[in-house]
């Protein structure tokens, strides 16, 4: 980041070089098409380089905003009948990741079959899908269904292929496993 805003200020600067030695050595309306068109340059330049900051800035904002409001998700717990954390599942720099049991012949990311309702559980039972900053949960045509109880209370029951947003602290029921969103 310091290199780019080297760069741009550097070019800036040798804009402004040329706009005032074209003031000076340049005559008739060469002159001014030079200098301005100098001066625009650099100072789009500028101009750019200080709103390539401001986007920095607002983006650390909005992270701030979402780890406060509760949008950023990185983690997916594993939750005993005591509501005790069993096992734990980290989320962060990940895409999606498919919930199931695991048998040998498929690959889940989130693998319940340790879970005491595993039973319950269909092989590729649900997916986590990150997109545009926010998780949701898709059932994929499971036996046994999936809940969601958000954190204000309300429990949903998702219908297949039908994504539900998901918050931190929503409770996820696969079949009758219960899983926690951090």
């Amino acid at each position: 980041m310091q290199k780019q805003k080297a760069v741009d200020y550097l070019i800036f600067l040798i804009g402004a070089i040329i706009c005032v030695l074209s003031l000076f050595y340049l005559s008739g309306y060469w002159r001014w098409i030079s200098c301005v068109a100098a001066g625009i340059v650099a100072l789009s330049i500028l101009a750019l380089g200080s709103r390539s900051e401001d986007d920095s800035e607002l983006a650390e904002i909005l992270e701030e905003t979402d780890q406060l409001t509760g949008k950023n998700i990185t983690e997916l717990t594993l939750l005993n009948e005591n509501d005790e954390v069993i096992a734990a599942w980290e989320m962060y720099g990940k895409t999606s990741l498919v919930i199931g049991r695991d048998v040998g012949e498929n690959q889940v990311n989130v693998n319940l079959s340790e879970a005491a309702f595993a039973s319950m559980i269909d092989r590729e039972h649900a997916v986590l899908n990150y997109s545009d900053g926010r998780w949701y949960v898709e059932d994929l045509g499971s036996k046994n269904g999936i809940s969601v109880i958000k954190s204000d209370g309300r429990k949903y029951q998702l219908a297949p292929d039908k994504p539900c947003l998901l918050d931190m602290g929503d409770i996820l029921y696969i079949a009758m496993t219960k899983l926690l969103f951090r």
